[in-house]
């Protein structure tokens, strides 16, 4: 059966999209490399740390889509189920209630539904716990940033305007690897 409201679901998607922060996320990951390589100008130690910080983030965002791969499969999987079973029962409509099955239908349904929304609620748990601990993670790397910076002013490697601009540019470094874990789905 050819589901004619499947173009509408499509185009819904891409809207969800491209009015989401994916895009941005897109947009600014080519910028990644420049915004290492102006802290490596800084001073390379500085660009050795941002680089594995950078690296490490990415190993988080693999991590989120192997953690949350099966658990999205299942909840696509029980989604088709039940918009199938949904499908069914309208397009049976008249015949549920002659055959005295709409109570069974309805606990069907309940029962679909329930199990629906638990695999929704663990894909969606996975994901968030772990686009949390990208965010915690990132502020924890740009304070190592900071304490790395003010050990090479003591060192008198680095002057303390360049503590403050490693910072931001590596902010700026890590934003986009932190948006793109937090909306790796779309």
């Amino acid at each position: 059966m050819v589901d004619g409201l499947q173009p509408v679901r499509d185009l819904d998607q891409i809207r969800n999209f491209l009015s989401g922060m994916g895009p941005a996320a897109v947009f600014d990951l080519p910028w990644i490399p420049l915004y290492l390589g102006i802290i490596f100008i800084l001073h390379p130690l500085l660009g050795l740390f941002a680089t594995a910080s950078a690296l490490l983030l990415i190993f988080v965002t693999a991590l989120t889509e192997w953690r949350t791969q099966r658990p999205m499969q299942s909840a696509s999987r029980s989604g088709g189920r039940r918009m199938a079973f949904a499908e069914d029962v309208r397009r049976n409509a008249e015949a549920v209630p002659a055959l005295g099955m709409h109570q069974r239908m309805q606990d069907r349904w309940e029962k679909m539904n329930s199990t629906h929304v638990d695999h929704q609620l663990r894909a969606s748990d996975a994901a968030a716990g772990l686009g949390s601990a990208s965010k915690v993670l990132r502020l924890f790397l740009q304070s190592g940033t900071l304490g790395l910076g003010a050990w090479l002013v003591i060192e008198g490697q680095l002057s303390a305007g360049a503590i403050i601009a490693s910072s931001i540019v590596m902010s700026r470094a890590l934003a986009p690897i932190e948006t793109a874990t937090a909306h790796w789905r779309g």
